[in-house]
């Protein structure tokens, strides 16, 4: 842009007023202004203008004024929407609000261990290893209810793939794993 295009005397002004009313882009009132000038305007220069002239703010883009006048209905109130449709499996327009609605995840429900073993009785069948002889296929359920500075048992049964042998997996609440599942 020009240095003189900074500027606009009171005949561009009234020019620019006139195409805006006219309904013009401001691309297209850019390139009349830069026949008239004989030098380079740019759209956002005119829309800069536009928005700092009062005038022009008056007249607006799309030759309407940019502020209502009192009372206009052109930005009155809208009227209350009428309620959606209800929401359920068979409306198809409304399955994707059903969706946010509905839980992504639910949780099982906890199911009792019955093997027709107590925990107490079990606990006490176990071989109650220390946690440094384990092995790795080992169950690492703690057995004992060890005081300050007593050493921590183990159950010590084959847990097969997890962390626990299947009786202490399902009381951890969690389903075993054998090596013939996970292969």
């Amino acid at each position: 842009m020009a240095s003189n295009a900074s500027s606009y005397s009171a005949d561009e002004i009234t020019a620019i007023a006139g195409w805006l009313g006219d309904g013009l882009s401001a691309t297209q009132i850019a390139e009349r202004l830069s026949n008239r000038r004989r030098c380079t305007v740019t759209r956002n220069a005119i829309i800069g203008i536009v928005h700092r002239n009062k005038t022009l703010a008056a007249v607006g883009f799309g030759g309407a004024p940019c502020l209502p006048a009192a009372g206009s209905k052109r930005y009155a109130k809208p009227a209350p929407a009428a309620p959606g449709p209800k929401l359920h499996p068979g409306n198809i327009r409304g399955k994707k609000e059903a969706r946010a609605l509905a839980p992504v995840f639910a949780p099982p429900k906890p199911r009792p261990v019955d093997d027709g073993i107590g925990p107490r009785a079990y606990d006490a069948a176990a071989r109650h290893i220390p946690l440094e002889a384990l092995r790795p296929a080992e169950c690492r359920w703690p057995v004992n209810n060890a005081a300050q500075g007593e050493k921590h048992l183990f159950c010590g049964k084959v847990s097969g793939f997890g962390s626990y042998c299947p009786h202490h997996a399902h009381r951890a609440g969690a389903r075993p794993l054998f090596v013939a599942e996970a292969a």
